[in-house]
Formats: structure tokens, sequence, C-alpha cells
């Protein structure tokens, strides 16, 4: 795969798994479907879905496009926990944490305008991304650290899509 290919990518509202707690919740953006994370609490989604076949590389970048529908100011804190699933009877429980280490995105400043889209990009190494390889299940639990001191964007935020890319 050349840099930058699509790995996976989901359209976020419409496929994610809830966390039975801090969960973000559904929302909607005129007539696009979001996930909305609200501010001062780390909130978290699932996404999951199986890696592409031609993946090559060990290092990767997890994609969230997100926006703001009120005006505000500050900054928000993503991160990325990822849990690669190999389904052979080789002891995933998913109702343990099968989950990595989480990793945080840079602060990123809460868009311009109402309704403009920010990218985050989450630089992932091979062992930050549980090791996971082509044509393997994988879950991806994207939160908003709402709780943390860095976060100080005092608005909910919108995730309209998110990607798994190679990057190598």
């Amino acid at each position: 795969m050349a840099n930058g290919d699509t790995l996976l990518a989901w359209n976020a509202p419409l496929e994610a798994i809830f966390p039975q707690d801090n969960r973000a919740t559904l929302g909607e953006y005129g007539v696009v479907k979001t996930l909305e994370f609200p501010q001062d609490v780390l909130t978290s989604a699932i996404l999951q879905g199986y890696v592409d076949v031609r993946k090559a590389g060990a290092n990767n970048t997890f994609r969230t496009q997100w926006l703001c529908r009120t005006s505000a100011s500050g900054n928000v804190i993503w991160q990325v926990e990822v849990a690669r699933g190999i389904i052979d009877n080789s002891g995933f429980d998913l109702d343990g944490d099968p989950f990595a280490a989480a990793k945080a995105a840079s602060a990123d400043a809460a868009p311009a305008a109402i309704g403009q889209m920010v990218q985050t990009d989450i630089a992932l190494s091979n062992a930050e991304a549980d090791s996971l390889a082509a044509n393997e299940f994988g879950l991806f639990r994207l939160s908003r650290n709402g709780a943390s001191a860095s976060d100080t964007l005092d608005a909910p935020v919108q995730v309209v899509s998110c990607a798994y890319l190679d990057v190598t």
C-alpha cells in the first residue's frame, strides 16, 4: 500500500459501539449524523472492523474529523486505544479490557467558525496499535479527554468520520 492509503474507514455515528459508562452520544449537525462528545469528562465510542489485506507497514495513523456547533475557543484532547482481535480461541475476551495503552493527540484548537471541520491525526506505532496486522479484526476506542487540564474547550464537539491510514 502507498503512504496515506485508507486501511479502514467509518461513518462514525452509524457504526459506533457505545461503552456502558462515559459514552459519546448520537447527534446531528444539519443532515449529518455525528457522535457527540461533551466537555469536562472522558467520553468514548468504539469503532470496529477488519484491516485491509494490503496493509504493509508498522506505522499507521488514526484520523478523526470533527466540528463544533457553537462558537467556542479552546483546545480538544483526543485519544485512541486499539485492540487486536484474534478470533482463534487464544483468549481474546471482549468482556475484559483488551485495549493497548491510550495514545493522545496534541491539543487541537477549536475551529474558527461554527460547523468548520477539523482533522486530527494520531500517529500509532505497531506496539501502540496492539500489533494489528492485515486482515485482522480490530477495535478502536476513540475518546475525548475532557477531564484533561489541556482540554480547554468548554463546549461539546461532534465527530463526523474516522479512518485508519497506512503511513509507511
